[in-house]
Parts: C-alpha cells; sequence; structure tokens
C-alpha cells in the first residue's frame, strides 16, 4: 500500500488507468487487512475467554437471516435454506451467544461464496438429530482435496488453488473463528466432500441440558451419519482451544483476571494496525456485521404507521436543517419492500406507492426475473404482505410497475414533487430496504442535476445492482446523491426535505463489485419516472423518442473559445435529425437551454423527453452558433 502511494507522490502513476489499478490494489490490501485484523481480534477474545451471553437461540432463524443477507449481496451464487435430512424446516434451539452463532454461519456462508465459481449452488441445512442441532452449507463446487480436510480450521491455513488467497483478501482466520467459536458452545465443526462433488462445511452443536459426548475418535458411532448420504466429515481438534468435547467454563466479568503484561504488546500492534488501514484505505465495504440481527431491522424500523404517520409535504420550519425525523414519519408508509423469487433465484428491492388504486412503481431490474414465471411479495411499512403482478416493465428507462392483489383501501400513495425545482447542494433523503433492512433511511445533499449515467440492463432478472449481464443500455438523465444507496435501495423513493418524492434510487457508483456504497448514487427523476408509469399502466408499454445520429465526443470551436460538445457523426435519413435539418459534423452545445457535453449526456437528455416533443439544440456549424428545431419520433 505505502509503494503504490508513493508511485503516485513522485509522479509514476499519472494515467487514469494506471490512478485507478493502483487505488483498486490499495483498496483491495486495506480491505483485507481491515478483515485480518478484525478476526485477530475476534480470536483473541475467543482466547482470552470472555463471558457470552448465553440464551436460547434458534439456528433457523439465523441461517434465515444469513441466507436471506447473501442474495442481496451476491447474485452469482444460488442459495437455500433448508431442513436437515428431508425434514421439514423447523426450530433448532441451542443455548448460545447470538452474535457469535450469527458470525459462524456468517462465516461458513462466506466462505462457500468466496471459495466456489459464479453458477455454484450453495445448500444451508438447518436441524436437529437426536442430541444434536446441527447447520451444514453444502455447495457443489471444486472441493476439498482430503489431504487438506483436517487442517481447514487450523489458523492461517490456506490451500492451493481452489480455496487459497483471493484479491478480495482470503488469510486463513474465517473457519479458524468458526471452530473457536463452535467449541465455546461446546460443539465442533467438520468437513465432507458434497455427494457429486464440492464441499459440506458442518456445524454441530449440542440441545440445552443435554449431555455432550467427549471422545472426538469414536464420533461415527456415536453419532447418526450425515443426512443425504454425505460421508462421515473430518472433524477438527483445536489445540489452540480446549479439548474437543469439553465445554470451556466461563468466567463471569467479575472473575476475570486482568491480561498479563507481556500481552500489552499485542494490542498495541493491533491498535496500529487499524490506524494504518484507516489512514490508508481509499473505500470501505459494507457488510452485514455478524451482530446484526436483520429480522429485527426488518419488523422494525421505529417509525409511526397507519394512521399515526403524518402526511406530505412537511412544513419544515428550518430549510437549511431539516427535521428528518417528521420527513421519515411522512414517507415511510408510502415506501414498500419486494421480494422476488424464480425458481431458485431470487432478489429484493423497494418501491414507492403510486396511486391508491394498488400501482406500486418501482426499478425493472428489482422485478426482472419474476418475468418467467416467478411471484413477487410486496410488503408495506405496517408489515402487511400482498402479492403482486407486474402492469408493465421497460428496460430501456429501468422502470417498472406492479399492481397489488387485493390492495387495501388504506394506502398511502406517495407526495410527487418536481425534480426540475432542485438545486445542487439541496438536502434529500433515500428511504427503501438496503439489504432487506426495511424502512432504512438516509440522507444527503443533490450533488449534481443533469448526471448522464450509463447501466447495461440484463435481459433477466437480477438482485438490486449486481450480476447483470450484457443486454439493453439504459441511459438515464439522472439525479446525482450523497445519500447512502446500497443494493435493496432500488426502486425507493429520493424525497426532499418536505416529504416530496422527486427521484427513483435506481444504481451507484462503485470502485469495484463489492465495494458498495462510496457516496455517489443516482436516481431517475421524478417527471420521467411518472411520465413512464402512466404509459406502463395505460398500455404496458412505453414510447421512446430517438433523434436519429450518430454520436460522437467532439470538442467544438466557437470564435476563439473552444468546448466539449456531442459530435454528430452521420445523420440518418428519414429522422428527426435529418427533418430539423442537421447535418454530420454539427457539434451539440446544449438541449433546450441545458449545456450538452458529450454524447452521452445528449443521449440522456432525449430519452428523459416524450415522443412529439418539439426540442431546441443549440449546436456549433462552422464556428458559429445556432438553433435547430426538431420533433422527437417514436424510436421502433
Amino acid at each position: 500500500m505505502r509503494g503504490y502511494a508513493e508511485l503516485y507522490r513522485q509522479g509514476a502513476t499519472t494515467s487514469p488507468e494506471d490512478v485507478g489499478s493502483s487505488m483498486q490494489r490499495i483498496e483491495g490490501e486495506a480491505t483485507r487487512m481491515s478483515g485480518l485484523v478484525e478476526d485477530l481480534l475476534t480470536l483473541a477474545r475467543l482466547d482470552n475467554r470472555r463471558p457470552m451471553q448465553m440464551e436460547p437461540i434458534d439456528l433457523t432463524v439465523i441461517a434465515g437471516d444469513v441466507v436471506q443477507d447473501a442474495r442481496a449481496r451476491d447474485t452469482t451464487h444460488t442459495l437455500r435454506l433448508t431442513g436437515l435430512a428431508g425434514q421439514r424446516l423447523g426450530p433448532a434451539t441451542v443455548d448460545g451467544d447470538d452474535a457469535r452463532l450469527r458470525q459462524v454461519v456468517t462465516n461458513l456462508v462466506a466462505n462457500a461464496l468466496q471459495h466456489t465459481p459464479a453458477g455454484t449452488s450453495i445448500t444451508v441445512s438447518v436441524g436437529t438429530e437426536d442430541d444434536r442441532c446441527r447447520v451444514e452449507v453444502a455447495d457443489n463446487g471444486p472441493g476439498v482435496a482430503p489431504e487438506a480436510m483436517p487442517h481447514l480450521f487450523e489458523r492461517f491455513y490456506r490451500t492451493d488453488p481452489a480455496r487459497g488467497r483471493q484479491a478480495t483478501g482470503g488469510h486463513g482466520l474465517g473457519l479458524a473463528i468458526v471452530a473457536a467459536i463452535a467449541q465455546a458452545h461446546g460443539g465442533r465443526t467438520g468437513v465432507a466432500p458434497t455427494p457429486g462433488g464440492g464441499a459440506t462445511f458442518v456445524l454441530d452443536l449440542p440441545v440445552p441440558h443435554r449431555p455432550l459426548m467427549t471422545c472426538p475418535r469414536r464420533c461415527h458411532e456415536q453419532h447418526p451419519e450425515l443426512p443425504h448420504g454425505s460421508p462421515e466429515p473430518t472433524w477438527h481438534s483445536e489445540p489452540h482451544g480446549p479439548a474437543s468435547g469439553q465445554a470451556p467454563v466461563w468466567e463471569s466479568p467479575q472473575q476475570q483476571k486482568p491480561p498479563r503484561k507481556r500481552r500489552r504488546g499485542v494490542w498495541v500492534v493491533l491498535a496500529v494496525m487499524v490506524l494504518v488501514i484507516a489512514l490508508l484505505g481509499t473505500a470501505a465495504m459494507m457488510t452485514l456485521r455478524s451482530g446484526v440481527q436483520t429480522s429485527d431491522f426488518s419488523q422494525n424500523s421505529g417509525l409511526p404507521q397507519g394512521a399515526d404517520a403524518p402526511r406530505a409535504p412537511v412544513e419544515q420550519a428550518d430549510a437549511s436543517a431539516p427535521d428528518w425525523s417528521a420527513t421519515a414519519a411522512a414517507v415511510s408508509p408510502s415506501v414498500v419492500s419486494i421480494a422476488v423469487a424464480s425458481g431458485r433465484s431470487g432478489g429484493e428491492g423497494s418501491g414507492v406507492v403510486f396511486d391508491s388504486e394498488g400501482h406500486v412503481l418501482t426499478n425493472h431490474h428489482v422485478v426482472a426475473a419474476a418475468g418467467n414465471g416467478g411471484t413477487i411479495l410486496v410488503t408495506l411499512a405496517d408489515k402487511r404482505v400482498f402479492e403482486a403482478k407486474i402492469d408493465g416493465s421497460d428496460a430501456a428507462t429501468d422502470l417498472a410497475v406492479l399492481s397489488l392483489q387485493g390492495a387495501p383501501e388504506d394506502l398511502r400513495p406517495i407526495s410527487a414533487g418536481d425534480d426540475r425545482q432542485l438545486k445542487v447542494g439541496q438536502p434529500v433523503m433515500a428511504i427503501g430496504n438496503p439489504l432487506g433492512l426495511s424502512g432504512t433511511v438516509t440522507t444527503g445533499i443533490v450533488s449534481a442535476l443533469n448526471r448522464p449515467v450509463s447501466t447495461t440492463q440484463e435481459s433477466q432478472g437480477q438482485n438490486p445492482f449486481g450480476g447483470q449481464q450484457q443486454g439493453e443500455l439504459v441511459v438515464t438523465n439522472a439525479i446525482q446523491t450523497s445519500a447512502a444507496i446500497n443494493p435493496g435501495n432500488s426502486g425507493g423513493a429520493l424525497v426532499d426535505a418536505s416529504g416530496k418524492l422527486v427521484g427513483i434510487n435506481s444504481s451507484i457508483a462503485s470502485l469495484s463489485q463489492q465495494s458498495g456504497n462510496i457516496g455517489i448514487g443516482f436516481a431517475i427523476p421524478v417527471t420521467e419516472a411518472q411520465a413512464v408509469a402512466k404509459q406502463l399502466m395505460e398500455s404496458g408499454k412505453v414510447k421512446h423518442p430517438y433523434l436519429g445520429v450518430r454520436l460522437t465526443d467532439a470538442i467544438a470551436t466557437e470564435g476563439q473559445t473552444k468546448r466539449r460538445a456531442a459530435g454528430i457523426a452521420s445523420v440518418e435519413t428519414g429522422t428527426p435529425a435529418a427533418a430539423g435539418g442537421l447535418r454530420d459534423g454539427d457539434a451539440v452545445i446544449a438541449i433546450d437551454g441545458t449545456p450538452v457535453d458529450s454524447s452521452l449526456s445528449l443521449t440522456a437528455q432525449v430519452r428523459a423527453r416524450t415522443v412529439g416533443t418539439p426540442t431546441k439544440l443549440t449546436i456549433l456549424r462552422d464556428g458559429q452558433r445556432q438553433d435547430i428545431q426538431v420533433n422527437l419520433a417514436e424510436r421502433n
């Protein structure tokens, strides 16, 4: 990290490509080191036998939360949750520390995601057999070599190439933490080949108030075989922790002895490493930490619902310092969570209540998977759930309209604002369902207006923001905001301080596929969203305007001044451009008075308009400025 920074200071990396590559390496190493320090701290706490908060914990609930979170973050794998050995999925209760056990299941699923290729199927099975509760994470990936199995849960152990260090930052502690936490709960961990190929990682814990079997060498005789006909796992015996099968006696906080002085240096080193990472890291990847109980957050956002909720517009006493609590309370009843399931795939997103008839406006990419016979469930802010069908969906604008089945009469349609009145620097709020955390509110400012944003819309559905395939190009004349937007916010509301809708959150800029929010989010302006929604509700399709030219980025000359523009490379015959008098070589510098500085900028401006709209183009031709009037026609 220091080396790449020094290269930049010395001027050795000057091109955007070199700078981008260096920053990506720095970010990757910072992320890896941050994870390493966090894992080392976790292991140090476990080694110190710090007391755990023991209570009845349902492993099925934890596994469900982890699978849901993983689906939101990773769209390249297929994840499913099942009962153990063909059993119905039901409670699997143990005495344990909720945060620690969540970390165990999270690490096991993350291990499968990281070390298997895209398209791999991962099955998380939970259940009880005899006096044991078991969680299995089975994948059909490349598997683990037999000679590596006894060492997988050892600290800093890595294998090559199937489970070696990745560029994203494996460091060989994730499974060691799993083993340490399992043993702290009187349990054990193991690994076995998955029938047909792959690896199955096993967490085995005792049910409450049952004696714990102690002989690791006779486990096959004392415990039933793994379900599904799997081979007996290679069980782990951690030399750093208590003897396998022997539950440690945890001291209370008052009984704990102060740490010995010789350990102080370790904590100083770790603290310095954390500080170095904070200084050198250029971006942070947002992940759900093991202690976050997503189900609790999903069930209660802390906002008033129903008749108790205020209505927009909210009168703000001080426009420069809005009362965001009042805004959130007014907007929350009009924002919904959307879950889509199609076969083994699925995803989550957000939407806004468009009218009192039960129409919901969202992004096309949120519900695209349901076009292949999938199901859509819409959850209102008060947690009522309704099935929904797609009234119309348009990939080119990334917008879709849903219709609730059996819509209630007390729906709260969102109050529409006017994005044309927005100003850069104006405060705004994003509200939606990021990572399954419904009712999440973030605030920021309008960072830019008329920002041309290009994304590729896949032909099949996916989780918001991830895993897109080649398909139709989506070009949006977007509102750029600093309000934090994350996977699951797609289709949610961007509102002003009064609670009026100004945009539909749709995409983010990121440094890599895994980096998450970096403070640059984009929303489709509400005026465009309303026009598209009305067409979808009326006919199920959208008429798209076009100009009829091939564009290029250009630098045009006006007198003694040079300026960026959208260059006309060629004009198609019989098009609005030809009828309006555009010629090859013209440079467009404005559309209806709004500056244009690139081909993407002009494309976004044209797509934001409606068919038949009279449009004034300001061009430079032979160094002279002139205006040309065109009428945008419908694109076939």
